[in-house]
């Protein structure tokens, strides 16, 4: 019982880690848009988007996204955007 209680909270905490990432992914591919940083986190809901930006600068990286400076389609902003390619 004590080792399935510790294998659970270990995988929870796995989930946590790469739930961030995953949940920004699906919602860059899933919309039609560009977006900041700051509308990605208060659309996810992330609590900091010092965890978002690490997310979306790697997937600048990527032949499927682009990372630059634009007009989110969220807020209005003139700011570092990313989208789907």
């Amino acid at each position: 019982m004590i080792s399935e209680l510790i294998q659970t909270t270990a995988t929870e905490q796995t989930d946590n880690k790469m739930g961030v990432p995953k949940r920004i992914n699906d919602f860059v591919t899933t919309g039609e848009g560009m977006y900041c940083d700051m509308c990605i986190q208060s659309a996810l809901r992330i609590a900091r988007t010092a965890q978002v930006q690490p997310v979306t600068a790697t997937l600048g990286t990527t032949r499927d996204f682009t990372r630059r400076r634009g007009e989110c389609d969220i807020c209005k902003s003139f700011r570092l955007v990313i989208r789907r390619v």
